[in-house]
């Protein structure tokens, strides 16, 4: 079965950096599929029957993703205030070469 890196590592109780020295490695096979946003790597990983209904890998997954959640809206924040600081830097710097085409006049 082929899921994501944090999925895989959730799945086989490893953490993602791991997962991703196994590939690097040869231990693991996985593959970069594109995406709008970019890519993805999707890994193979063997299911056994046992786990997969496991409550305990569910939970622990949900936790993972819930942090990649609350990471990736920290990230956006950051990206939203440095939006906003280069936005009043451009008005700053459109405004003093407006001024200056003014003088020039």
């Amino acid at each position: 079965m082929e899921m994501a890196i944090v999925a895989a590592a959730v799945h086989l109780g490893v953490s993602a950096g791991t997962v991703r020295r196994r590939i690097r490695g040869g231990q693991m096979t996985a593959r970069q599929v594109p995406r709008p946003q970019g890519h993805v790597w999707l890994v193979d990983v063997e299911v056994e029957p046992k786990q997969r209904g496991g409550q305990d890998n569910k939970d622990r997954l949900i936790e993972v993703l819930q942090a990649q959640v609350l990471s990736q809206g920290k990230e956006l924040d950051a990206r939203r205030r440095e939006v906003q600081f280069y936005g009043a830097v451009l008005k700053l710097v459109c405004g003093k070469f407006s001024e200056n085409i003014e003088l020039a006049n």
